[in-house]
């Protein structure tokens, strides 16, 4: 049974729009999403209660912004009046399958 997203599509001026997918989706991941007759890249705002109207399937990518950007996302989209899919391509989404860095070793004191 799919579940309902939505999704603002990046590198356009759209409100975000509804898309359904198989797989579930967390808020932040980055999807692959048919628009006109082209494939486009979005990032997931919401789940959302199935729509009357018909939805096109959103396919997963290796991709996700994080809860700090998801977060500023919302700010300058509602700041500077714009949408959030013109704010969410300030961001470089993080990968899903890069191993985390390893903190930084504390660098040492040259003081005399």
């Amino acid at each position: 049974m799919p579940k309902y997203y939505s999704v603002a599509v990046l590198k356009h001026n759209l409100k975000p729009l509804t898309y359904q997918s198989q797989s579930p989706l967390q808020v932040g991941d980055i999807v692959q999403v048919p628009l006109n007759e082209r494939s486009c890249k979005g990032v997931v705002l919401s789940a959302c209660e199935e729509p009357s109207f018909e939805c096109k399937e959103a396919s997963p990518t290796n991709f996700y912004l994080n809860a700090p950007q998801m977060l500023l996302l919302e700010f300058i989209a509602a700041y500077y009046c714009s949408t959030p899919s013109l704010a969410a391509t300030l961001f470089t989404p993080f990968s899903k399958s890069q191993k985390p860095l390893a903190p930084l070793k504390p660098s040492p004191n040259l003081s005399p």
